[in-house]
């Protein structure tokens, strides 16, 4: 299938509403669209872009093929061009990588996208991304910071997406490393920020919360690893649980008044046209608590003992505002989380509202879990088209699910 320029540059503005600062922060848009006008854009980059945004195209000329098919031929030519690059590490190619691996991710290759990833992280490593170049622009330098911070985000995420213990990538890295927030990054003018430049001040300082967060969900996801393969007891599991809710606690207690999660604050983040990194920052955090109390929802151990039982009730909690942020997704214009990540964290949000109809006898609970279920499904079914391991995830639940004909 030959691609047109026009189609090209279609889908890289589909990349960049659905893709782009939602689940990493690596590249400039403006900068980039400037790139792509002048014919100098990262032909890596747009390859990657494009396998990520195709199938959400709505151009005569995929019709007939699969939405979670499209991206395949653009894959190919993106991954045949890193190999000219492979050990030649630069900006470029951390970039690339972490594209491509996000790419396969949606695919469901859970190793192949391990391996991308890892090859990000090595040419991160190679070149000290962490010691931030001082002869390059304040947007160059920008850029390799959101880019390091990407790295060791998609890095955590595709370990665990293995059942591999991450591997520490800090080397120093400061959580505050941003030195320009989300809406001073985007707002950046490509042509005035050689040498001194002064930011306006401005409140949204999500990724560098986001990054605050990391830690703790590595270290959530070893503890739940090491107790399924009975390396720790239940009991062991407790303890250190109750270490990692405080410190989600103190996470949650850190967030100015206008990154809390209220719809006052989501519509002021559609505003500043960060409502999907807003969402996005919000389901995580909740989807770390969801997990991690997530083996307390066994009725045998809370029986008669109000501490399990609190913490059982706190799953349920998050799995309850994971499906009220998935409804906020819908139902506001520019917050669609249409990303796999998100399909991931909304099964298991069905889960925990399936323990509740199957076990809860509180009337007024039932019917909350049935309407965020139902919420769930629809979510899950409206972007199970686009990625190839959401359709996956989604069949055992769909073929089970008793609200599928409501």
């Amino acid at each position: 299938m030959q691609t047109s320029r026009e189609v090209f540059h279609d889908l890289v503005l589909l990349y960049f509403r659905f893709i782009h600062n939602v689940i990493h922060t690596m590249i400039h848009e403006a900068s980039f669209m400037h790139q792509f006008k002048e014919g100098t854009a990262s032909m890596i980059h747009i390859y990657a872009m494009c396998a990520l945004a195709a199938r959400f195209s709505d151009d005569p000329v995929f019709h007939g093929i699969a939405r979670g098919s499209r991206g395949s031929i653009y894959i190919s030519e993106a991954v045949r061009l890193f190999q000219q690059s492979i050990i030649t590490p630069s900006l470029e190619s951390m970039q690339g990588l972490i594209l491509i691996g996000y790419y396969y991710g949606g695919e469901g290759d859970g190793k192949a996208k391990h391996i991308y990833t890892g090859l990000a992280r090595l040419h991160a490593e190679t070149l000290s991304l962490w010691e931030i170049p001082k002869d390059g622009s304040l947007l160059s330098q920008e850029e390799h910071r959101r880019t390091w911070l990407s790295v060791n985000i998609a890095s955590d995420w595709s370990a665990i997406d293995i059942s591999v213990e991450p591997i520490s990538l800090n080397h120093g890295l400061d959580v505050d490393l941003l030195k320009f927030d989300d809406i001073a990054f985007q707002s950046l003018d490509p042509y005035l920020v050689q040498g001194t430049y002064s930011s306006p001040q401005s409140p949204y300082n999500m990724w560098a919360y986001m990054a605050r967060s990391l830690g703790i969900f590595n270290q959530t996801s070893v503890l739940l690893r090491r107790m399924s393969q009975g390396s720790i007891s239940f009991h062991d599991y407790c303890q250190e649980a109750v270490v990692l809710e405080g410190r989600l606690d103190e996470w949650e207690k850190s967030l100015p008044p206008n990154l809390r999660y209220t719809t006052e604050n989501i519509t002021s983040s559609v505003n500043q046209r960060l409502g999907r990194t807003f969402l996005a920052m919000h389901i995580g955090y909740h989807h770390f608590r969801q997990i991690l109390f997530f083996p307390f929802l066994d009725a045998r151990r809370n029986h008669d003992n109000m501490k399990l039982t609190k913490n059982a009730w706190q799953c349920k909690r998050s799995a309850d505002i994971i499906s009220d942020i998935l409804r906020h997704s819908t139902d506001t214009e520019n917050c669609d989380l249409n990303c796999f990540i998100y399909g991931h964290i909304a099964v298991i949000s069905s889960c925990v509202h399936l323990h509740t109809l199957l076990f809860s006898g509180n009337t007024g609970a039932l019917s909350m879990a049935r309407q965020w279920l139902l919420l769930n499904f629809k979510y899950l079914m409206g972007i199970k088209s686009y990625w190839p391991v959401v359709e996956h995830s989604v069949s055992p639940l769909s073929r089970n699910f008793p609200y599928k004909h409501a």
